[in-house]
């Protein structure tokens, strides 16, 4: 599978994060490019879907940048400082 540049959006933040029945939609802006736009995960599960919402919420509250990556079919959106912090602990 290819993996290109323009796969991963980095610097991102979140402006804005609604629920609509299973649907997360979550507006993006910002990074590099100055990019703006939406992303819409759907979370069937209640559990899931309230703890990705809380996730969310929270970094657009603490301004938190997020990348997004796009790897085949699968569109993911992370916090870089959060892996890096999990990172560096499993190294310590």
């Amino acid at each position: 599978m290819r993996f290109d540049e323009t796969d991963l959006l980095q610097d991102l933040l979140i402006f804005d994060v609604q629920r609509d029945g299973q649907d997360v939609h979550v507006d993006l802006y910002g990074g590099r490019d100055n990019v703006c736009g939406s992303v819409r995960f759907t979370f069937p599960d209640p559990v899931d879907r309230r703890r990705n919402l809380a996730q969310l919420r929270e970094w657009q509250r603490d301004e938190v940048p997020v990348a997004l990556l796009s790897y085949g079919d699968t569109i993911t959106l992370l916090s870089e400082r959060a892996l890096l912090d999990r990172c560096l602990q499993q190294t310590s």
